[in-house]
C-alpha cells in the first residue's frame, strides 16, 4: 500500500493497525480488496457493505469513527505480485457520505495512479540494485529493504546465504532471522534504525549456534524524490567476526539501545528481581527505577513488564 498523504502520525497508525485496521477478517475496506469484481474500479463503503450492517458493525462505529474516515471512496488499482496496491480518500462523519460524484473522480484518476505506482516500484527496484552493486565486488552478504522489511534486492552472496537457510531466511518476501533469539535481535535492530531520528546505524551481533559470530550492520537510506509511499529504506550487511559473543549487558545494549544503567536494571528484573529491590540495591528511588522500566517497555516494544522480561530472557538463552 502506498500512502500518497496518510494524514497520520506514525503512532496513531500504528494504534489502527493493533486494533486489526489491516486485518481482513476484521476490517471490511481490506477484506474488498479480496474481492475480483472491486479490482480496477473506484468504488464507496455502501458498496462494500449495506447501510444497515455498518451501523452495527464495530469497526465501522468504533474504530473508523475514531479516527475520522467513516467515509471514504476506494479504488483497487492493481493486484501484482501478491500485493494489492489501492488508494482511498477518506473524510469524517461530519464531511457526510461520498456519492458518484467522487467516484467518478477517482475513477478517472485511478489509471494515472496505478502508472504512478508501477514507476515507484521501478525506481525502487533500480535504487535497490545500485545500492547492493557496490557491495558485489567485496563480496558482502547485503540486502536493500523497504521500510516494512521486504527484500528489494540483495547480492549473490547474500542470495547464497538465504539457499543456505543456516542464518537468514525469506519468509513472505521478509528478511528474518532463522533462529527466534536472532529474529528478535535482528528485528529490534531494524526498528531501531528505522526509527532513528538522526539516521543512526545500528550494529546488531548474531550468533548461529557452532559457528562464528556474526556482525550485522544496519544503515537507513534516504528515499529518491520519484519514489512513494513512506521512503526510509534499509540497507542490512553482514560481516563475519571471530570475535567472542556479547555478555548479556553488551548484548542489550545492543540490541535496542540501552544505556547501560537502563541494561541493568532489565537483567535485574529478568532474574526475577522486584522493582524496589532494585533501586534498594542501586541505591535510587523507585520513581528513577519506574521511569527507568517505562523507558525499557519504549525502547523493547513491550507491553507489559513480563513481555520486558521474555525479552531479557530470550536474549539469554541465545548465549547458552
Amino acid at each position: 500500500m502506498f500512502h500518497l498523504s496518510h494524514g497520520i502520525d506514525e503512532d496513531s497508525a500504528k494504534d489502527f493497525e493493533s486494533y486489526g485496521g489491516a486485518d481482513p477478517r476484521i476490517n471490511p475496506r481490506v477484506a474488498a480488496l479480496f474481492r475480483p469484481d472491486f479490482l480496477g474500479r473506484a468504488y464507496t463503503d455502501r458498496d462494500i457493505l449495506p447501510e444497515t450492517e455498518r451501523s452495527r458493525h464495530p469497526f465501522y462505529q468504533d474504530i473508523l469513527r475514531t479516527y475520522g474516515v467513516s467515509h471514504a471512496t476506494m479504488g483497487h488499482l492493481m493486484h501484482e505480485d501478491g500485493m494489492s496496491m489501492a488508494v482511498a480518500a477518506m473524510r469524517p462523519e461530519s464531511d457526510g457520505r461520498t456519492g458518484a460524484k467522487e467516484v467518478g473522480h477517482l475513477g478517472r484518476l485511478m489509471p494515472e495512479l496505478a502508472q504512478a505506482v508501477r514507476l515507484s516500484a521501478m525506481v525502487e527496484r533500480r535504487e535497490g540494485s545500485a545500492a547492493v552493486q557496490g557491495l558485489e565486488s567485496v563480496g558482502a552478504p547485503a540486502f536493500f529493504l523497504d521500510h516494512a522489511g521486504r527484500i528489494v534486492a540483495m547480492t549473490a552472496a547474500g542470495e547464497a546465504q538465504l539457499r543456505q537457510a543456516a542464518l537468514l531466511k525469506s519468509e513472505r518476501g521478509v528478511l528474518r532471522a532463522t533462529d527466534p533469539a536472532m529474529d528478535l535481535r535482528l528485528s529490534a535492530g531494524l526498528w531501531r534504525c528505522r526509527q532513528s531520528a538522526q539516521g543512526t546505524p545500528a550494529t546488531v551481533s548474531l550468533h548461529p549456534r557452532g559457528a562464528a559470530p556474526v556482525s550485522v550492520e544496519i544503515r537507513r537510506l534516504g528515499a529518491s524524490e520519484e519514489m512513494l509511499g513512506f521512503g526510509g529504506h534499509l540497507l542490512v550487511v553482514l560481516n563475519r567476526s571471530a570475535a567472542k559473543p556479547e555478555d548479556s549487558l553488551s548484548q542489550l545494549c545492543a540490541t535496542y539501545g540501552l544505556t547501560p544503567a537502563e541494561a541493568q536494571v532489565a537483567l535485574a528484573l529478568g532474574q526475577g528481581l522486584r522493582p524496589a529491590r532494585i533501586a534498594d540495591m542501586r541505591g535510587v528511588s523507585i520513581h528513577t527505577i519506574r521511569h527507568q522500566i517505562r523507558v525499557l517497555l519504549q525502547k523493547t516494544q513491550s507491553d507489559s513488564l513480563s513481555g520486558l522480561v521474555g525479552c531479557v530472557v530470550r536474549l539469554s538463552q541465545q548465549q547458552q
